[in-house]
Parts: C-alpha cells; sequence; structure tokens
C-alpha cells in the first residue's frame, strides 16, 4: 500500500475558529477495504493535532474511492479548533513520553577493534564463534489515543523501519511489544488509551563480506557464516571431501557460489549470507510522535 500526502493543505479562519484541510493519495490493490484505506499507515488518526497547527484536531476524514481506478483512493481530513477547544484538557493531548535503556545482548566477532583477525595461532577460525557484549537501546514510547487502532497493532506487530525513525536509519529499529489499556475519567466523561510501544536498536554491521545476489546488511537482518559440508558441482550438490578423499565431517566455509574455501583461507576470506526476515513498515505511520 502507497500513501503520499497531496500539497494542497487549506486554512480557513472564521470568528467560530480556525479550519484546516489535508489530503492523501492512497494506491492499494484492487478490492482493499474502505476501512483498511482509513487505517493505512500515514493516514492521521481520529482526535490527533494537525503537524502546523497544534490547537486543531482532527474532526473528520473522509475516504473515497477514485470513480474507474479500482487501486486509486483519496482521503481528506478536516481539523478544527473547535473540536481542539472542547478537548483542550483531554489526555489524548498529551505529549507522548520517551525513554531509552540500555540492554545487554551479545554478537558474534571476526575481527577485534583493531581489525585484527580472530583466529588461532595458525589463521584459522575457531570453530565456535567468539561473542562478545553489544548492549543495544531499548526504546519506550508512551503516548495516550482517542482510540486504540488494533489492526494497525497486528499489522505493526515484529516489524523492522522502513524510513529513518529517531535518528535509526531503514532496518535498525524492531517494535519488540505494543500493549493498551483503556482509561476514563469519570468527572469529565473522557475515554481514551494508553498506549505503550517498545522498540529494540540494532546497528548495521559493516566490512562483512556479503555472497554476490544478497542485499547489503541492515540493523535486523539475520547475518550466517557461508558454510555446510556439501558443495556445487555442475547444478548438483556433492559431499566436501578431505585431505584423504573422505566426507568431511564439520561444516566448511564456502565462497558464496556454492564451492568450498580453501582450508588456508584467512578469515577476511569469510563470506555471508544475509537474509530479510522482517516486514519493513514506516514507523511514522504509528502517529507515536
Amino acid at each position: 500500500m502507497e500513501v503520499y500526502e497531496i500539497l494542497a493543505r487549506t486554512l480557513e479562519r472564521s470568528n467560530e475558529g480556525v479550519e484546516l484541510t489535508r489530503r492523501w493519495r492512497v494506491k492499494a490493490a484492487a478490492g482493499t477495504s474502505i476501512s483498511q484505506i482509513e487505517q493505512a499507515p500515514g493516514i492521521p488518526r481520529p482526535g490527533t493535532a494537525h503537524p502546523d497547527y497544534r490547537g486543531a484536531l482532527l474532526a473528520e476524514l473522509s475516504v473515497r474511492q477514485i470513480e474507474g481506478e479500482p487501486e486509486l483512493w483519496e482521503v481528506e481530513a478536516r481539523y478544527s479548533t473547535d473540536a481542539g477547544k472542547q478537548l483542550y484538557d483531554h489526555p489524548a493531548l498529551k505529549p507522548p513520553e520517551v525513554s531509552i535503556t540500555f540492554s545487554r545482548s551479545t554478537r558474534a566477532i571476526a575481527y577485534d577493534i583493531t581489525g585484527k583477525p580472530i583466529s588461532n595461532s595458525a589463521g584459522d577460525p575457531f570453530s565456535d564463534p567468539v561473542e562478545i557484549d553489544d548492549s543495544r537501546p531499548s526504546i519506550v514510547i508512551r503516548r495516550n489515543f482517542l482510540y486504540f487502532n488494533f489492526p494497525l497493532a497486528l499489522q505493526y506487530k515484529d516489524a523492522v523501519n522502513s524510513d529513518g525513525f529517531l535518528g535509526f536509519a531503514p532496518g535498525e529499529l524492531k517494535i519488540m511489544r505494543i500493549s493498551a489499556q483503556k482509561r476514563r475519567d469519570e468527572d469529565k466523561g473522557y475515554e481514551w488509551w494508553e498506549v505503550e510501544v517498545e522498540m529494540e536498536g540494532r546497528p548495521t554491521p559493516s566490512g562483512l563480506n556479503i555472497a554476490p545476489g544478497d542485499p547489503q546488511p541492515e540493523g535486523w537482518d539475520v547475518i550466517v557464516v557461508d558454510q555446510g559440508r556439501y558443495r556445487l558441482s555442475g547444478g548438483s550438490k556433492v559431499p566436501i571431501v578431505d585431505a584423504h578423499g573422505k566426507p568431511v565431517q564439520h561444516d566448511v566455509r564456502l565462497n558464496g557460489s556454492g564451492d568450498a574455501l580453501p582450508d588456508n583461507a584467512p578469515p577476511s576470506a569469510t563470506v555471508w549470507r544475509v537474509f530479510r526476515v522482517y516486514r519493513r513498515l514506516p514507523f511514522s505511520g504509528l502517529g507515536l510522535l
């Protein structure tokens, strides 16, 4: 689903207050429901403030399918300061709270901080990877909403950012937890949802020898050494044999194209495979900040 704002914002001022509008064009697969369009990432939620006029809240949202275009939709949002006056002290207008802590984790390394390969005295890499501490930032964002968008939460669970967010490059932040609790102020009759989203950051590795055809790694990609006990020969898999012609009993490093590396290949020749296993979504579409 593609969402982009049409640069046609309007503002009207009267004795009753200020009204503003914004419009979006949404491209989605034919058959997408109108409710899915309404909840698309990037479309504002009821009660959220206008980005240029914080005193005006989203009062109305209209969705229409463009005639003759089964994949194109147009969304229009109307913001009003009148809605803002009615809710000026509503908990949903409180700014978000952001906290950051570093939690302990580990990662395997092939080189030390000076660039020296992690290997034995003969220059061979150790059979068990050497791991070091790799503390990662854990970010918790707390924000109140008038409504909790459960379909959106399902869409974003375990997702990785496709956009830059909080200083992290795409692919470096992952949703770890989403929680929501409905609240009510009996005296004022206000109802709202307390939403808490936890993310964990993982930096993008650098200096790795990546197998041909694999993407350049990003933080939450799965990265593993290209190794095994078979190699490709004429399009078929055949066992890798040792100096005596017997099948090896341990994994052997491969060259990224299905053939075995020489036994004396240095650690720097190690090839890594990259697998993109988490879906990527724009974290800006969550409306947290």
